[in-house]
């Protein structure tokens, strides 16, 4: 992100990002907003089976130790860079396999761990996931997408 906005800002003002630098939100969209949103998707996408629906809640993700309205440092300077990332099966497939979802459970925090991301929330459901995680401001937003497509890890 700050690559990309260092430049388009730079085409205006040379001297922009040369030196330390604070961002702290970009966009209208606010922390508690999104994680509310995430929190009541079973409300928005219930399933017809309720035993099924009662399975999926084993495979959800919640890090109350993942502070992303925490100010987080670099060496250039300070920063808030979280990203709500929906990730859609392809063809809308809808997977309810215990096995498979365990798999993708265990999957997305290794990733988030392995790319030192906060991982705070993650939504599982049948054709789709939610996850919201604070991100390296080195890191572009497909970048992070990409990293958690990854079906080889």
């Amino acid at each position: 992100m700050k690559g990309r906005l260092q430049h388009q800002i730079r085409k205006q003002v040379l001297k922009a990002f040369k030196e330390n630098y604070s961002i702290k939100s970009i966009g209208s969209a606010k922390l508690d907003v999104v994680q509310h949103y995430l929190d009541t998707q079973f409300e928005h996408h219930p399933m017809a089976a309720l035993e099924v629906q009662a399975r999926f809640g084993k495979y959800q993700i919640d890090n109350a130790h993942a502070a992303l309205n925490s100010i987080r440092r670099s060496a250039h300077g300070e920063f808030l860079y979280n990203l709500h990332l929906v990730l859609v099966h392809a063809g809308r497939w809808r997977e309810i396999r215990d096995d498979r979802l365990t798999r993708s459970r265990d999957l997305i925090e290794r990733i988030a761990v392995k790319k030192k991301h906060l991982l705070s929330k993650a939504r599982l459901l049948p054709d789709h996931i939610h996850l919201t995680l604070g991100c390296d401001v080195k890191e572009s937003p497909m970048e992070v997408a990409l990293g958690y497509l990854r079906i080889d890890d």
